[in-house]
Formats: structure tokens, sequence, C-alpha cells
């Protein structure tokens, strides 16, 4: 027959508290972040994965800036191409006019120059 001390049943409860404690500080240490990982050693497989998936977001997120630069570029690019399109059109209505004699060339001189 085994016999059971105060001290050892004591030790056994603090040493289940203290895992409990420690349970329940792990909980709350995810509650409080929302991760459900927050070190390695608690599951590698999901760590590394999440690893490789914050990567992927990174890059992704790269890929979006390049992009949106490259956007307002192409706006920039469209804005002022329109506008010289808009030159040129300009350019040759006033040159069939000058052809066809029905402009004024002192005229449309001071006209433009403004």
């Amino acid at each position: 027959m085994l016999r059971t001390t105060f001290q050892s049943l004591t030790g056994n409860a603090q040493r289940r508290l203290s895992t409990s404690f420690g349970a329940l500080e792990r909980a709350n240490m995810r509650l409080a972040t929302g991760k459900q990982i927050s070190r390695g050693s608690e599951d590698p497989a999901a760590f590394g994965r999440a690893a490789l998936l914050r990567g992927e977001s990174a890059s992704i997120d790269s890929y979006n800036r390049v992009g949106d630069g490259a956007q307002a570029r192409l706006s920039a690019t469209d804005t002022k191409l329109d506008e010289a399109m808009n030159v040129f059109q300009r350019i040759t209505e006033l040159g069939v006019a000058a052809g066809t004699g029905t402009a004024n060339p002192r005229r449309v001189r001071r006209r433009e120059s403004n």
C-alpha cells in the first residue's frame, strides 16, 4: 500500500495548477494577438506555412504597388497624348483653312498665339 503525504498531494496540485495557468496564458495570448501560433515550436508545419503565406502576401503587395505606379504613368502619358492629338488636329484644321483660302492668316496667327 502506498502512503500519500500532504506534501506530495500539494506538490501534485501545484504542478497541475501551473500547467493549467500555462495553458490559460497561451490561450489569453492567442486571444489578445489574434494569432493561432506565436512560436514556431508550437506547430512547426503550420508556422512554416504561415511564413510562406506572409512572403507571398508581401510579394503580392509589391506587385500591386508596381502596378499602381505603372497605371499612374500610363494615365499621365495618355493625358499628354490627348493634348498632342488636339494640337495636331488644330494644326490640320488651320492647314486646310489656309489651303482653301477661307482663313485670314493674320487673324489666325493672332488668335492662335493667345
